[in-house]
């Protein structure tokens, strides 16, 4: 279950139409305005990025994808892993 960085609340149908950004482990961020639970943030993928940031690197996005959603999905590694945050507040540096 994923849940905000910054405010721990469960990412749900709730943030429909709402502002939320997604940051890396590098600084970087990402906003999405009207959000619409598809775990996208101006084109980057949550997956892709959890993917890219445990160097999980190749051509192949959909491999990225996929992935990057298995590593998620494996609770045994889920705190060894480093996983994009995706909070409320544009403010935000990126943690563990």
């Amino acid at each position: 279950m994923l849940r905000t960085k910054d405010t721990n609340k469960v990412i749900d149908d709730s943030f429909k139409g709402k502002t939320l950004f997604l940051f890396d482990d590098k600084g970087n961020k990402w906003k999405q305005t009207a959000y619409d639970g598809n775990l996208m943030f101006s084109g980057k993928s949550f997956y892709i990025l959890l993917a890219e940031m445990n160097n999980m690197n190749g051509d192949c996005e959909i491999c990225k994808k996929l992935g990057g959603m298995e590593l998620f999905s494996n609770e045994d590694i889920k705190t060894e892993i480093f996983i994009p945050n995706i909070v409320e507040s544009e403010d935000w540096k990126w943690e563990i």
